[in-house]
């Protein structure tokens, strides 16, 4: 996934939201390199007719959890389902990070357009309802077929990366 651009930081022209830490900076020094002063130091020094520095937003990285047979992504405050887990195995295996797109639309769907179909559940995902977290294993005639339950689908949805982290045994 690519980074955001770097920008010139210059007194005049501050991000309003400098300060939160969402930053990253780089000093010229006959080439660009990377900054580990305090961001007020940084600021300090930019007043200098002879220091230059650049900045750029750091990209958020996504938070994955395995759900059931494959994988939920939060990303960029959206919520995704691996929808091609076998090609997602190959990148982790391989440890081809730089490879996740979780914006993809061949391999990750925003949860908003995803709809419990027995498509869905040969994914095996975890799915989640008003009492516990199951894995989803089919659906048939409009009722959803977990762990332990058949239910109205309507009665369930796509369990987030953060309910999976925080539940036992997921």
């Amino acid at each position: 996934m690519g980074k955001c651009e770097w920008k010139n930081l210059e007194i005049d022209n501050l991000p309003p939201d400098i300060l939160t830490g969402d930053y990253e900076f780089e000093y010229d020094s006959d080439f660009w390199t990377k900054s580990t002063e305090d961001v007020l130091e940084i600021l300090r020094k930019i007043q200098l007719p002879s220091f230059y520095y650049r900045y750029r937003k750091q990209e958020e990285e996504p938070l994955i959890v395995k759900s059931g047979g494959t994988w939920v992504a939060y990303w960029k405050s959206v919520d995704y389902l691996c929808t091609n887990p076998d090609h997602f195995k190959l990148i982790l295996k391989e440890n081809w990070q730089d490879d996740i797109e979780i914006n993809s639309t061949d391999y990750w769907k925003p949860f908003s357009e995803i709809e419990l179909t027995d498509e869905i559940a040969k994914l095996r995902p975890m799915v989640i309802d008003c009492e516990s977290i199951e894995k989803l294993y089919a659906i048939e005639n409009n009722i959803a077929i977990t762990d332990q339950y058949k239910d109205p689908v309507k009665d369930y949805r796509l369990a987030n990366p953060h309910e999976l982290q925080e539940a036992p045994g997921c």
